[in-house]
């Protein structure tokens, strides 16, 4: 057997597994967990849900499929400096398929579940077991999970309004293995978090070396109108992440998934980082902005402890009339529930919700000795909403790095979620 063969059975087999035991845990676990009444309740909203006669177990079985197309405009400038002068094919993957079951059991126990199939990466995202209501402190959560900094990155990529997360998410450590503490106060116009994290590989491992990462985030929700029609969210968020094997490396892609990372540092000699980020949005009924800046820096003596900046800003309107969702507790955008769902038969025939977006992002990562490059990029964006539980995207994307010259990419997405 080949290596590659080995290698892509091994992959195979780890779906299939994964298949198995969501699949299994979802259907089996409402049958262990609680007795069997008439009171209980197996229903459907946006996802498969149970809830016993007494309301203290609750779980949701769903997932998620993005399905992704690209098509990239390019000179032969920028063919020559990062593909081999070779033209890119047009593009599709999934981009995401993942299966997930989560819930409560007995009022205070948490729990989350979520396996990846589609990508470049195969393996559990959210893997955790909390306690809510734990006094003075709030919920306590261990496991795989998101470190809390950054209002896009926090935000499901089910509800983000372009298909890539701002170019500034390249700063954030994502999802690691640890122990987050999460709270809020006056019905949610203050939360916060913090949480200390090891640094893990995909299936929660912490290999040899591996360092930790101390993060935190506090939001607020000054103004909270007409159940969230108009919103003004701030917030500023924290990471101070060890360097695994004293040394760093940051690079970015143009916020085109189907692109290479066009900027890049080197592997930078450094003990740790020190990431700050403050976000800010506001939501007007249909109109609505948000806006984060992320600034990094390096904890390395032999180049001068350098430090890196991004940002983005963006616009979106709904045509239809609807607004971005807003999660005062958590401090993120949730679900766009369309006025009139997408059907085109029957008296309650509807076209959906239509969501125009422009956003700019700009990365620099030059500082002294460091002369990776900077990029600028605007991104146009449709976003249709059949119903609640799935959406159509167009993004056009024009992005401009100092290493080469510019790229434009077309990109639609076909997204489902329960």
């Amino acid at each position: 057997m080949t290596e590659d063969t080995r290698v892509h059975t091994l992959a195979s087999t780890r779906r299939a597994v994964g298949t198995l035991v969501v699949l299994a845990a979802a259907l089996l676990v409402p049958c262990l967990v609680a007795p069997a009444h008439a009171e209980d309740s197996i229903t459907w909203k946006n996802g498969l849900r149970y809830s016993s006669a007494d309301g203290s177990t609750n779980i949701k079985f769903g997932g998620r499929l993005h399905l992704d197309f690209a098509w990239i405009d390019a000179d032969q400038q920028f063919l020559d400096d990062v593909n081999g002068g070779q033209e890119f094919d047009d593009g599709a993957e999934f981009r995401r398929a993942r299966l997930f079951f989560s819930g409560t059991l007995y009022h205070d126990f948490e729990f989350k579940a979520q396996y990846e199939f589609g990508g470049f990466f195969n393996g559990f995202r959210d893997a955790y077991v909390g306690v809510r209501n734990v006094p003075g402190l709030g919920t306590v959560r261990v496991g795989q999970q998101f470190e809390p900094m950054g209002l896009e990155v926090l935000t499901s990529s089910n509800y983000i309004t372009f298909m890539e997360r701002g170019v500034n998410s390249v700063f954030n450590r994502d999802r690691n293995v640890g122990l987050r503490i999460l709270n809020h106060w006056n019905d949610g116009a203050i939360n916060a978090s913090v949480g200390a994290f090891r640094q893990t590989d995909e299936y929660g491992k912490a290999e040899a070396g591996s360092a930790y990462d101390l993060a935190g985030r506090v939001t607020g929700s000054p103004v909270y109108l007409e159940d969230g029609r108009k919103v003004v969210h701030v917030g500023i968020g924290g990471t101070w992440s060890f360097a695994a094997d004293d040394s760093l490396r940051f690079r970015a892609r143009p916020e085109v998934h189907w692109l290479p990372r066009l900027i890049s540092t080197p592997v930078v000699p450094a003990d740790a980082s020190r990431t700050v980020n403050a976000e800010a949005a506001v939501v007007l009924g249909p109109i609505s902005f948000q806006g984060e800046f992320t600034w990094s820096g390096l904890d390395s003596e032999p180049l001068d402890n350098p430090s890196f900046t991004a940002w983005y800003a963006y616009a979106s309107f709904f045509v239809t009339g609807e607004h971005r969702e807003y999660d005062r507790e958590e401090g993120i955008f949730g679900r766009v529930k369309p006025k009139r769902t997408f059907r085109t038969t029957g008296e309650a025939r509807g076209a959906g919700a239509l969501e125009l977006a422009v956003r700019f992002s700009s990365i620099d990562l030059e500082d002294g000795m460091v002369t990776a490059g900077t990029m600028d990029t605007w991104t146009v964006g449709a976003n249709w909403y059949l119903n609640p539980a799935s959406r159509v995207m167009l993004n056009f994307v024009h992005s401009d790095p100092s290493t080469t010259s510019s790229v434009s990419a077309l990109q639609t997405r076909f997204q489902v979620d329960f």
